[in-house]
């Protein structure tokens, strides 16, 4: 704080000072979790969270004790699902489908089972039944609502109302992965329950073995008729196909047919081989026939013959001798002359050897083409009579046809016949009785431990949403963030709400200032050092206190404020222009008169009004005599020479002002002073009032400096103060530590520091 013409100025604390806090005393963050903030709704709500559970854990007490007991019977039966099958080609064990085991559920509790069970026992008059349909909780609500109740049997299905009553009752319950299910009686006779219980299962059963005999029974006879009109049926195509037989003379057509087949495909396949010989014997002739002499004497045939291969060796030891007398003897030589006759000789027999090949493969091929000739006319007479038969067949064949189909079928329905015989001898286990229902011994409803835990929660959840739906409709101010949020000014500080009575006390004198330990004392310091910073910053010395609604504690924070300031050593002086509910004079015992209105009204001298307050350097104006038109006065052009030469005796002016709402002396002001702080009530002013009366201040010229919270429970709003709470309010030590680094234009001490 610094002099200067004596006038005392607040120097804002220098960037370095605002340093992070160690990891201990980390603040929430800006972003604080909404789970963590209804937590501390919860925790502040938790006895309306208790009664809410309370009269729940009542109420279902005097239900467990008031609803009439149930009690609950249950027959096991076994609803197999596979079987016996005696069909030949089949297996033992046929599996029974998952909808014939969805329709036998169904037929339990059918209309027409559930009939034939209250006439089997005489359930008709039973005082049990007569009670009418037994109705869960939830559908006679829903019964009470809509008025009609829940049909057991579909809509528009008339029953008797026995019958209905026996259905309300009913439950199917099969027990999953096993054959085995349970039918579920409730009654209030715990003897009835058990009685009708097993009455179900045993009807069921025994229905279900009659309808088991009776398709037996039903099958038989229908096998039994058609098996007889099969069988006149197979005669009759017998006799057609004998008197067909009879009068074509095909007689034993099949065979025939068979035994030409046979034979034509024979002489096919003979004929093909003919051909292929023909063909083989032709090419060799060929080759033959394209030879010259010396080529034929090569032949394979010649080979094997021992005549032809004597001749040769004949012909090669006569040439030898010819070649040696011709040396010696010369070829006139009458024996080299015979030598040469002879191999001539030889050579010719070999050549006639040789055609003698080529004469033998002709006879072959001759005698190739004559078999070929042969089997050609045996084929040719093969299909001739063939297609001769083939003329005979297609009446034959339809006729036979009907006649081995009609037997085949007579067949089969005899052999079906007899197994539907044996079947309906075999006793049926499809259905059977496994567990009968025993007499209950206690009753299953009302579940008294049950009700208790389901009214614990819903009492839990009624006080949950209860708090939440508080909480949601909860458009009051009460915290430093619906300050900035909603009336986007600054927050100043927050007066804490005491309850002790020496609290109390000090709240509406100066005590609260004189003693520093004091939580006011503190949040007063915390708020004027906000306050002198903020308008320092702005160059404003003249500081309108108002609030929205009378109440709210605006002269209370004024008076404070201005003692809080005098402190500091510079000069402040509190105005009462609240002519109409003035308060200055009585906080400060001092007279009333004479005051404001005087200066006013009859041009007196404000030295000579003004008085010096308890506290150095606290001066005040009181408001004097009540007028007759305080708006007007507070508009007076007196007012703004008053005002500004307040300003050049004083550091500091705070002008206490009539609230906002309602009248028009705080906006008439709003416009002369410098800066306008306003106080709230928390959790009493709303946000859109709250907004309203800034704006109003705004609209006359007025320029809201910041807003001051008073009244604020501390306990309650702990999460939303943590990091503005001092430490010493009801033992939140860690806040006391965190504060004066959080609040705007604060220094550790909230003193702020004075400059020469």
């Amino acid at each position: 704080m610094s002099s200067a013409g004596g006038v005392l100025r607040v120097v804002p604390p220098p960037p370095e000072d605002r340093r992070p806090l160690g990891p201990d005393m980390q603040p929430p963050t800006e972003a604080a979790s909404e789970w963590v903030r209804f937590t501390h709704s919860l925790w502040h709500s938790r006895w309306l969270i208790v009664a809410c559970v309370i009269v729940s854990m009542v109420l279902a007490t005097a239900y467990n004790y008031t609803a009439r007991p149930r009690y609950e019977a249950v027959a096991q039966i076994e609803i197999r699902k596979t079987r016996p099958d005696l069909t030949p080609g089949k297996d033992i064990v046929e599996a029974v489908t998952p909808e014939w085991i969805e329709t036998q559920y169904r037929m339990l509790v059918g209309k027409s089972l559930i009939t034939k069970v209250v006439e089997r026992y005489d359930f008709t008059s039973s005082p049990e039944l007569g009670a009418g349909p037994m109705r869960s909780p939830i559908e006679l609500v829903r019964t009470k609502l809509f008025g009609r109740a829940t049909e057991d049997f579909g809509p528009g299905i008339p029953v008797a109302p026995a019958v209905a009553a026996f259905r309300s009752r009913v439950t199917v319950r099969p027990i999953p992965r096993t054959s085995l299910v349970d039918l579920v009686f409730r009654a209030y006779d715990p003897r009835f329950a058990a009685m009708a219980a097993n009455g179900l299962a045993q009807t069921y059963v025994d229905e279900s073995k009659s309808d088991r005999s009776d398709q037996s029974t039903e099958a038989t006879k229908w096998l039994e008729a058609r098996l007889q009109a099969e069988q006149e049926q197979a005669k009759s195509s017998f006799e057609a196909l004998r008197s067909y037989e009879e009068r074509s003379g095909s007689s034993n057509l099949e065979a025939r047919q068979r035994l030409v087949e046979a034979k034509l495909q024979q002489a096919s396949t003979q004929l093909l081989q003919a051909r292929s010989e023909k063909a083989s014997k032709k090419a060799y002739l060929d080759q033959l026939r394209g030879m010259s002499a010396s080529e034929l004497l090569t032949l394979p045939e010649l080979a094997a013959s021992q005549s032809f291969q004597a001749m040769r060796k004949d012909l090669v030891d006569t040439e030898l001798r010819k070649a040696e007398l011709d040396q010696s003897l010369g070829p006139k030589h009458p024996d080299v002359v015979g030598l040469q006759n002879r191999i001539q000789s030889i050579r010719a027999a070999l050549t006639n050897e040789a055609r003698g090949v080529v004469r033998a493969v002709e006879a072959a091929y001759e005698a190739a083409s004559r078999q070929e000739s042969v089997l050609a006319g045996s084929v040719a007479a093969a299909q001739a009579e063939m297609s001769a038969l083939r003329d005979k067949s297609p009446e034959y064949q339809t006729l036979k046809r009907d006649a081995d189909t009609s037997n085949e079928i007579a067949q089969a329905l005899a052999r079906r016949g007899k197994e539907a015989s044996v079947e309906s001898a075999v006793n049926d286990r499809t259905v059977r009785l496994i567990e009968p229902a025993e007499v209950p011994q206690a009753p299953v409803f009302p579940d008294r431990t049950g009700n208790l835990q389901i009214a614990f929660l819903v009492g839990l959840a009624t006080g949950v949403l209860l708090v939440a739906a508080k909480e949601r409709l909860d458009t009051t101010l009460k915290t430093p963030d619906d300050i900035r949020e909603s009336l986007r000014v600054p927050f100043l500080g927050f007066v804490p709400d005491l309850s002790t009575v020496s609290e109390v006390v000090m709240k509406h004198n100066l005590n609260a200032i004189r003693s520093p330990t004091s939580p006011l004392s503190e949040s007063y310091r915390v708020i004027r050092t906000n306050v002198m910073a903020t308008a320092t910053a702005a160059n404003a010395r003249v500081l309108l206190v108002t609030s929205i609604h009378p109440g709210e504690g605006k002269s209370t924070t004024a008076l404070n404020l201005a003692a809080a300031i005098a402190q500091t050593g510079a000069t402040a002086i509190l105005v009462d222009s609240d002519l109409r509910r003035p308060t200055v004079h009585s906080n400060l015992s001092i007279p009333r008169s004479p005051g404001m209105r005087d200066i006013l009204a009859r041009n007196a001298a404000y030295r000579d009004v003004v008085r010096q307050g308890p506290i150095p350097g606290l001066s005040a104006l009181t408001s004097g005599a009540t007028p007759d038109n305080p708006a007007e006065l507070m508009g007076c052009e007196e007012m703004r020479i008053l005002l500004k030469d307040l300003a050049g005796s004083y550091d500091w002016v705070i002008v206490d002002a009539p609230p906002v709402g309602g009248m028009a002396d705080a906006l008439i002001i709003g416009g002369v002073v410098d800066g306008i702080v306003l106080v709230v009530e928390g959790d009493r002013t709303t946000k859109a009032v709250a907004v309203d009366g800034v704006a109003q201040l705004t609209s006359v010229g007025g320029r809201v400096m910041g807003a001051i919270l008073n009244r604020v429970d501390v306990k309650r709003n702990a999460y939303y103060l943590s990091r503005y709470a001092t430490g010493y309010y009801g033992g939140y030590g860690y806040y006391g530590a965190v504060y004066s680094r959080y609040a705007p234009g604060s220094r550790p001490g909230g003193e702020g520091r004075r400059e020469k």
